[in-house]
Parts: structure tokens; C-alpha cells; sequence
């Protein structure tokens, strides 16, 4: 069994406020602040339908026990911060990262041992395994345009109060970066 937790979430969208406005042709105003709020939730609603985290965001996966290949649920994965484990004394120890490599080959990142290197034994416990890591583009500058495009309408159909976004545009830009295989 595995368990993903959201350690540090995003703190900027795809796009800024600034941006938003100038694509909904708006007027600054009073409500900057809650355009900005729209914009996050735009971002939100966004990873959401495509499954994936598109800004930088921090995760742990937890598990019972190591297999052959860990997958990391949450993708574009980018870098692994660390790797503990609580060994068979029930000791919080650190595996260290000339035993594993990170393989960034395919829509999944898999964590992988180096040849001659053995998974340490683990407690029995369901947070036997924690792995740190990061996911989503680094800052807004490397977001592809398409998926700032589906920020955008996201956002403004979220501030339009409509009560229900149209996902079919959104789905339609995102294209290729929504996941369809099932956690």
C-alpha cells in the first residue's frame, strides 16, 4: 500500500495576475488579489483533469516495503531529495544516493538500484518508506505555452463565476499531458 503526501504545494501558477489581466484585456483594480486566488485555483483545476503537477511542488511517497522498480506516483518528477526508511530496528535511517538512481525516461519517474546494491530490510509498518521528491516545471518561464493557454481559460471561467467550467477547451489544450492509466 502506498501513500502520497503534498509536503510544500505550489506557491506560483503557470502564469501571473499580470498576465491574466492582460489576457482577459482587464483593468487593474480591486480585485487583483482575488484574480490571483482564480489563477491558483485555474492551476489546480488544471492537474487535476491532466493528473499531473505542471508548477514545482514537493512530495512523499510512503510505503510498506521496496520493490524491484519504485514508481513515483506524482509526475514530471524532476529530482529525489532523499530516501529514508525505518530498518528492521524500527530506526529512521537515510539510504544513501550512491545505492539508487532515478530513471526520468518515461511519463512515470522509477527509482532503481544500481547493479550489486540490495534494498535495505524494512520494519513492518505502513510508512516503512519515505521518498522525498520533486515534481513540475522549475518556474513559469519553461511551462509550455499550451498548458499557460489552459491557465488562462481556467482562470477566467473560474472568475466568470460560471458554475461549470467547460474542461472539454481545457482537455482539448492539454492534449498530451493528461495521464489516462490509473494510479
Amino acid at each position: 500500500m502506498e501513500r502520497s503526501l503534498l509536503i510544500q504545494p505550489h506557491t506560483e501558477a503557470a502564469i501571473t495576475v499580470e498576465e491574466f489581466y492582460d489576457y482577459a484585456r482587464k483593468e487593474f483594480g480591486e480585485e487583483f488579489e482575488l484574480s490571483g486566488q482564480f489563477v491558483m485555483a485555474g492551476l489546480s483545476l488544471l492537474e487535476n483533469i491532466a493528473r499531473r503537477s505542471f508548477m514545482r511542488q514537493t512530495w512523499c511517497l510512503e510505503l510498506r516495503c521496496f520493490t524491484e522498480r519504485v514508481r513515483l506516483p506524482k509526475t514530471p518528477c524532476s529530482a529525489v531529495q532523499s530516501v529514508e526508511y525505518f530498518d528492521g530496528s524500527n530506526v529512521l535511517s537515510v539510504l544513501p544516493q550512491s545505492t539508487y538512481s532515478l530513471d526520468l525516461s518515461g511519463i512515470y519517474a522509477y527509482l532503481e538500484l544500481y547493479e550489486g546494491e540490495e534494498w535495505p530490510t524494512v520494519y513492518p509498518r505502513r510508512d516503512a518508506i519515505k521518498i522525498t521528491y520533486l515534481v513540475g516545471y522549475e518556474s513559469p518561464s519553461v511551462v509550455p505555452q499550451h498548458i499557460k493557454m489552459a491557465n488562462y481559460i481556467a482562470a477566467l471561467q473560474l472568475e466568470q463565476r460560471k458554475e461549470q467550467v467547460n474542461t472539454d477547451v481545457i482537455r482539448a489544450l492539454l492534449g498530451s499531458e493528461i495521464i489516462t492509466e490509473f494510479y
